[in-house]
């Protein structure tokens, strides 16, 4: 069953089209955003309405990254994504749209608590704080040496990226006496513009630079989630290097060192230096000419409201959701299982059934609040839950995923993962779910050599061999393809996913 119906009966009884002011995507990698209006703590999840491919961002309210994540879409559809630790000073929601993508509405929840939703309000510029103006006169401005992120706090992540360190200023308060570290095999700092910014250079300086591993660390500039640049620190000294890059909307320093942590005392950016704007004398507006007073028009009596078109009854649909629609082979996803259209349900039996020749099933991951009662277990390409919600906050109401299925590419081809059979109840009966109503979605799975000779051989390892614990963006991507499994860095995980591409070949024959 296409998911195409579940998005028509959104349309016409969960979401009308009208209710949502919409943030459009129509330049590249334009920005939208949402100011919560006050920050919101323990946000446990969030509900992005969108269509097309977004780069989702919270920020606090010092306008620092919080989280970032991709989402495609291809049709009107709502994703929920789940946070673990909940996040706190929750304050504005920023997205980077491609051309022609919509964020139609954002909410925001504790647990099944609705925090804040965006309802009609999304602008194009972030507002930046600033102190309130003082009223005496101002002489003109004289263009300051400080950099873009002095006094700023940094948010620090480890490799898998998770938060390690939250808003730390040692690295930007001009002190090369204080300092924190970078955690190692990828850990990073980073630091999100408000807007678009010109960056023309950067100064580093590290605490211990005898010791230091400072080959190890990287700058890396982004608009969105694309890459503008990527250069290798070799500078440690204070010494300012050159960047030129326009339109940067984020800045990361990482450690791709796997054994030991750089500790680094200061860190700053700058741009092109403004021009001081000379004051303009007021000018001074005429007298208006006074408007006579209009007679009054006589009342008209309104004719009485038309009577409001009955509700439809709910239609529950059991949905599943794939966020990519396309993965490289080897690459693992997570298809996202949920509920939708119902009221007050507590409980849930349904199975879902997957393409086993070209995925494997590696098991679920639940979510707060709903658990599966059941030991769920593969049985030939379909798995069983029997899970229920845990306590009266967690009823469900709203679409709400349930269960987390995770899976990993082993074929090139389209994979479905199909919800085929359901059943709920709420504390006084039971429903079957309408066969139409039971959805699924699919995959398309590719597989790229390293150096896209559309077979992988001995060069593929030895390619990656070479370039083991770089960086793969660094490793010139127009010839190579170099992360092939695991994160963003060459290492085992790639090199193992090569010699078992290799040994699983049949037309790739050892030397004889």
């Amino acid at each position: 069953m296409k998911k195409v119906l579940f998005i028509i009966l959104c349309s016409i009884f969960v979401f009308p089209v009208s209710s949502f002011a919409y943030g459009n995507g129509s330049g590249t990698n334009e920005s939208v955003y949402h100011d919560f209006g006050q920050s919101f703590n323990n946000v446990t999840s969030i509900a992005v309405s969108s269509n097309g491919s977004i780069a989702a961002y919270l920020l606090n309210s010092y306008n620092s990254t919080l989280w970032s994540e991709s989402v495609t879409t291809t049709t009107d559809k709502v994703t929920t994504i789940t946070f673990s630790p909940a996040l706190n000073d929750v304050k504005v929601f920023k997205a980077f749209m491609t051309p022609g993508s919509v964020v139609k509405n954002v909410s925001i929840f504790n647990g099944s608590t609705l925090l804040k939703s965006s309802g009609d309000n999304f602008s194009t510029v972030i507002p930046i704080p600033s102190p309130t103006p003082t009223p005496t006169a101002t002489p003109v401005p004289t263009p300051t040496p400080a950099g873009l992120l002095r006094g700023l706090p940094l948010n620090t992540y480890s490799s898998s990226g998770s938060s390690a360190a939250y808003g730390q200023m040692d690295w930007t308060d001009n002190n090369n006496s204080t300092y924190k570290g970078l955690p190692t095999n990828g850990g990073f700092m980073e630091y999100a513009f408000a807007s678009a910014t010109n960056i023309k250079s950067y100064k580093l300086y590290t605490y211990s630079q005898s010791n230091t591993t400072y080959g190890s660390l990287s700058v890396v500039l982004y608009n969105g989630v694309n890459i503008l640049k990527s250069v290798s620190v070799t500078e440690i000294n204070g010494t300012e290097v050159d960047l030129s890059t326009d339109n940067v909307t984020r800045i990361r320093v990482a450690n791709n060192d796997s054994s030991n942590v750089n500790y680094i005392s200061e860190f700053d950016v700058f741009g092109a230096e403004s021009t001081p704007t000379p004051t303009v004398a007021p000018t001074v507006a005429p007298t208006p000419t006074p408007v006579p007073t209009a007679t009054p028009s006589p009342t008209v009596t309104p004719e009485p409201p038309p009577s409001p078109t009955p509700t439809p009854a709910l239609e529950p649909t059991l949905d599943v959701a794939i966020a990519p629609e396309k993965i490289g082979l080897g690459k693992e996803f997570t298809a996202d299982i949920s509920l939708k259209n119902v009221k007050n349900i507590y409980a849930e039996d349904f199975e879902v059934k997957y393409d086993k020749e070209h995925l494997q099933y590696l098991g679920f991951e639940e979510v707060t609040g709903y658990k599966a009662y059941n030991k769920p277990v593969d049985q030939n390409g379909a798995v069983r839950f029997v899970v229920a919600s845990q306590g009266e906050e967690y009823g469900i109401n709203e679409d709400t995923v349930v269960v987390k299925l995770k899976f990993k590419a082993k074929a090139k081809g389209t994979a479905v993962v199909d919800s085929t059979k359901a059943r709920i109840a709420d504390t006084e009966e039971e429903y079957d779910l309408e066969t139409d109503n039971c959805l699924e979605d699919s995959i398309i799975i590719e597989a790229t050599d390293v150096n896209k000779s559309g077979t992988f051989t001995l060069v593929d390892l030895a390619i990656d061999a070479r370039y083991f614990k770089y960086f793969a963006p660094d490793v010139d991507p127009v010839k190579y393809n170099a992360q092939q499994a695991g994160d963003e860095y060459v290492n085992d995980d790639d090199l193992l996913f090569i010699v078992d591409q290799i040994l699983n070949n049949p037309d790739y024959l050892p030397n004889t």
